[in-house]
């Protein structure tokens, strides 16, 4: 009988630390609020570069033969 009541006590106790610790136990989530920022993009384009490649070919279209022929095509049409 002794034996019997020490192990109900033993899980009696048992049980209360582990509702005590379990009242220790906290979560929580926090939620930073969302940033929009705009986006800085740096593109380099050589406009300058093709302009003056354009014009440097330009004496080529002009000496081509003016053939009326559908299959006569100049440079910039081929790029």
């Amino acid at each position: 009988m002794m034996t019997m009541k020490r192990d109900v006590l033993l899980a009696l106790a048992s049980v209360m630390a582990w509702l005590l610790a379990s009242g220790c136990i906290s979560h929580s989530v926090q939620s930073a609020p969302i940033e929009i920022k705009p986006i800085h993009i740096t593109m380099d384009i050589n406009l300058r570069v093709q302009k003056e490649l354009d014009e440097f070919f330009d004496f080529e279209e002009s000496a081509a033969p003016a053939s009326g022929s559908p299959d006569a095509r100049t440079d910039k049409e081929a790029r």
